[in-house]
């Protein structure tokens, strides 16, 4: 794919401003947009029925009306991570969407559009800054496991092959390409989708989008897609940030600061049919290129 080659063989993009500023008025951000909300943790243990080795998982829940509902939901999460377990499957993989209710990270702001709200932008557990998109859908693919590991051109490859497949096979679908700090983002601007439809799961399998994710996208209803940099990248320490908990625009500010020679998503090229996105998607397409510094030519984080 040409925007593959040119992309790891050329220059990044053009300059931009910085980071956008944070909404006026607000000094602090509040978990859901609401003025509370409570946080709680809980510990089940189990018995292997074929080893009889004891089992511990843990839960977490989180609620905007009380501590107790936050409670039952942690035990029930911890109940899930338990029988999971317990049935010898991967507990970490498929409840990690079923965690936490992403509805009460703090608010930033919403993704207004003529037509209503495009989602909202929130921080999450470690401190940054999040698009949660109700249709605009969002594919992450990594190329590489971690931070350090070098540049995989093989897996790069067979990313832009599997993104070829499914435009080759869907060519009404149209996406906008980016790279990540370690591998591809696509933006798709042709249609909005169901995050938990039947198709969505499908087309996002077939780009390679790893499972997780998957499930998150089907039990949160919601796209998400991380739209600062990761603390630890940019030597920062990294600031746990519970979903209940209230953000003070100084800390977010301060962050910010830290992070503003770094992009976190570097637009390559649309791939596809070209056509005018739907005020909902554009609305998410602005805000999501403005926050990661999409055509800053800026290192990636």
């Amino acid at each position: 794919m040409g925007w593959l080659r040119n992309f790891l063989g050329g220059e990044a993009g053009e300059s931009s401003a910085a980071h956008p500023p944070l909404p006026e008025g607000a000094g602090d951000f509040l978990p859901g947009g609401m003025a509370r909300g409570f946080h709680a943790s809980a510990v089940v243990r189990g018995v292997a029925p074929e080893t009889g080795e004891i089992i511990f998982r843990s839960g977490a829940g989180a609620s905007l009306q009380s501590q107790a509902e936050a409670e039952a939901q942690a035990r029930a999460h911890a109940e899930l991570h338990l029988a999971t377990a317990l049935a010898g499957t991967s507990s970490q993989r498929d409840t990690y969407a079923y965690a936490i209710d992403r509805a009460v990270e703090p608010v930033v702001s919403d993704l207004p559009f003529a037509g209503g709200s495009a989602g909202r932008l929130t921080i999450n557990s470690y401190g940054a800054l999040i698009i949660n998109a109700r249709a605009a859908f969002f594919a992450d693919v990594d190329t590489r496991t971690e931070d350090t590991a070098p540049p995989d051109p093989a897996a790069d490859e067979t990313a832009a092959a599997r993104l070829r497949d499914v435009i080759a096979r869907e060519p009404d679908l149209s996406f906008r390409v980016y790279r990540t700090h370690n591998g591809w983002r696509y933006l798709c601007t042709s249609r909005p989708f169901d995050p938990a439809a039947a198709e969505t799961q499908q087309l996002l399998e077939d780009l390679g989008v790893d499972r997780r994710y998957r499930v998150l996208c089907r039990v949160q209803r919601c796209f998400r897609a991380r739209v600062t940099p990761k603390p630890w990248r940019i030597g920062q320490r990294f600031p746990e940030v519970h979903p209940t908990q209230t953000v003070s625009r100084r800390h977010l500010e301060r962050y910010l600061r830290r992070g503003a020679g770094f992009a976190s998503a570097a637009f390559v090229d649309a791939a596809g049919r070209s056509a005018a996105p739907s005020p909902e998607i554009a609305a998410v397409v602005s805000c999501h290129d403005d926050w990661c510094a999409a055509l800053s030519g800026r290192p990636l984080a």
